[in-house]
């Protein structure tokens, strides 16, 4: 069975709702078409790896920049049954729709501060809230041409953002208390900097073509953050080319 709903721009959950009658036997799963990938995004519970709700209570957390279209797959978990249960969305915040993309052309990166709003951000420069109490609860890295892919992820509910999509929520649903950013197909001429300040931790840094940072606790809260995109070397670059073509080759016989 597959469905499709038209969303608003906000901040709501996806839940699997139990029948009436019997006990539930589904698997439901939000499906992101490509039409509206930059537009939404989800945040599944702690462990979910499975991308798909398997029991009545289980949900996921979606966050819609601008009006889109979610398709929901449900099937059965028993081969050749039909499927026994159901979904519910809520919204637990109705925003106005994401701001236009030429608002923050020149940005590298886009910071959403929880209960202020959106802050553009540039690599090399400390960006975050004015105040403690303006956590840093999003994160969009934009694409750009000629520039290595910047993948983002949120290690504390599993959700990874890829270039200009946005990590996190805009609704200050959750301050990041760590994060993970690495470049896609590293090839040997960029590196990330990444500096952060989180409330407990204080200043943390990390280098490399992927970079973890993390707070105190999972009550940590990230305040500011401080990225840079390093050229390395050309002696890095040619050991990451040697090492890509170092492939095996097998040869048959005619």
């Amino acid at each position: 069975m597959y469905e499709t709903v038209k969303l608003q721009p906000g901040l709501l959950t996806l839940t699997f709702v139990a029948p009436a009658e019997g006990s539930a036997d589904a698997l439901i799963r939000p499906v992101v078409m490509p039409a509206s990938r930059q537009a939404l995004s989800l945040m599944f519970e702690a462990g979910n790896v499975a991308g798909a709700l398997t029991s009545p209570g289980e949900f996921c957390v979606i966050r819609c920049g601008r009006p889109a279209v979610l398709g929901i797959e449900i099937s059965a978990r028993q081969t050749g049954a039909m499927p026994r249960g159901g979904i519910e969305l809520n919204y637990l915040s109705r925003r106005g729709p994401d701001p236009a993309p030429d608002e923050t052309t020149g940005a590298d990166y886009i910071l959403h501060l929880a209960g202020h709003g959106d802050r553009p951000a540039s690599f090399g420069s400390w960006t975050g809230g004015d105040t403690p109490d303006q956590a840093i609860a999003g994160l969009m890295i934009r694409a750009r041409t000629g520039r290595p892919r910047i993948v983002a992820q949120d290690p504390a509910t599993g959700q990874i953002a890829q270039p200009g999509d946005f990590l996190g929520s805009r609704g200050g649903f959750r301050p990041f208390s760590e994060l993970q950013l690495w470049i896609d197909e590293p090839d040997g001429r960029y590196r990330l900097g990444v500096e952060a300040e989180f409330a407990e931790a204080g200043r943390v840094s990390a280098s490399g073509t992927m970079v973890s940072l993390h707070g105190m606790s999972t009550g940590d809260r990230l305040l500011r953050l401080r990225m840079v995109l390093e050229q390395m070397s050309a002696d890095s670059e040619k050991r990451a080319t040697a090492r890509r073509n170092d492939r095996i080759r097998i040869f048959r016989k005619g």
